[in-house]
């Protein structure tokens, strides 16, 4: 019962227990971390591995170098946090399927940190940048943050209008083709006000409608 509350109290057991297998599996399950207890021989156990990167993959950084030479250890860790991937022997680093589990793991991240703070794509890779969904997300929750986005999609008239939506003075940021543009100005008008207007173009800071969409 106290391995299921706090996985850690694996360290007060005896030896005898951190190198039986089922106890180690109970203390895992509830802390990744806890595997650093165990006998060596359990950590060199592939189930138990499992278990402990399933909980929090950056474990595989406490287990012995021939576990993290593990295929399906390391692709289950990565899946877990993709921080594991540095952890992964040098010759998986190179392995197309970790690669693409580590990208896969990076992405998944990054789109649910996005969601909750748009910022989080000033940090990212230029390749996640530049992915579509993750901006559209980003901009979501910040439309400034469209000013880290590549130019095809600063001139993305849907990405566009959703940062001008969240917040109108984005319109800065947009690719001047979407400034001329009448419904994409108005909504940024509406949220941003005048500060938004003087990013549009000078036939639409003119424009009757526009002026009159503005708050």
């Amino acid at each position: 019962e106290a391995l299921q509350a706090d996985g850690h109290a694996l360290v007060y057991l005896e030896r005898t227990l951190q190198a039986d297998k089922a106890t180690v599996s109970a203390a895992v399950k509830q802390d990744g971390h806890a595997i650093s207890y165990a006998s060596e021989e359990i950590q060199r156990d592939i189930d138990v591995a499992m278990q402990a990167v399933s909980e929090d993959g950056i474990t595989l950084g406490l287990l012995p170098t021939e576990v993290q030479a593990n295929k399906s250890v390391a692709l289950r860790a990565i899946e877990s946090n993709v921080k594991a991937f540095q952890n992964v022997s040098e010759e998986l680093k190179s392995d197309e399927d970790v690669q693409e589990a580590a990208l896969a793991s990076e992405r998944y991240a990054l789109l649910n940190s996005v969601k909750v703070d748009g910022y989080a794509l000033r940090t990212a890779s230029k390749r996640m940048q530049a992915d579509r969904e993750i901006v559209l997300a980003a901009v979501k929750q910040n439309g400034k943050v469209l000013v880290f986005a590549p130019e095809n999609l600063r001139k993305d008239r849907e990405v566009v209008l959703a940062a001008v939506r969240q917040n109108g003075k984005a319109l800065v940021f947009a690719h001047e083709s979407l400034k001329n543009d009448k419904e994409v100005v108005m909504e940024a008008v509406a949220e941003g006000g005048h500060i938004a207007l003087w990013h549009a173009s000078e036939e639409l800071q003119k424009d009757k409608e526009v002026l009159l969409a503005m708050k």
